[in-house]
């Protein structure tokens, strides 16, 4: 085995090994969460207690309010959710096929035939310069 495929192996193991690591830690955090929610304490004072303790390290407000509004609604587990992985990606070929089919077609309409966000469909039109005159997606002049 060569020297550079072992070192890619190693630093492969240390990124998993740092990955799970880094999900134990959010889960202390969630518990900690649940902890706190039990005790009937707030979102703001939870955090507030966690920015005294961790300082720059502590949750934010805002994860502290969306953990405590699933707890209200009875979700307790702590436990990340599995992802499929990052967006879809699509050619503009796609995009543009679909617009030379009907141009009329909106952002929601072709996001949807796409399978992608309607943010990913207006980036993508932004980007190969289209506007929408009068309803129809056009080239920008």
């Amino acid at each position: 085995m060569s020297t550079v495929f072992a070192s890619r192996i190693n630093i492969m193991i240390l990124y998993a090994y740092f990955y799970y690591l880094y999900s134990i830690y959010l889960m202390l955090y969630r518990e900690l969460l649940i902890y706190f929610f039990n005790l009937k304490k707030s979102a703001s004072e939870t955090n507030r207690l966690f920015a005294e303790v961790y300082n720059e390290d502590a949750l934010s407000g805002r994860t502290c309010r969306e953990w405590f509004q699933k707890f209200k609604n009875g979700v307790l587990d702590v436990k990340d959710k599995y992802r499929s992985g990052r967006p879809k990606i699509y050619e503009d070929a796609a995009l543009e096929k679909l617009l030379e089919e009907d141009s009329s077609q909106t952002q929601k309409e072709l996001a949807l035939t796409l399978e992608v966000t309607q943010q990913a469909v207006s980036h993508r039109l932004k980007s190969l310069g289209m506007i929408n005159k009068q309803g129809n997606w056009v080239q920008e002049p």
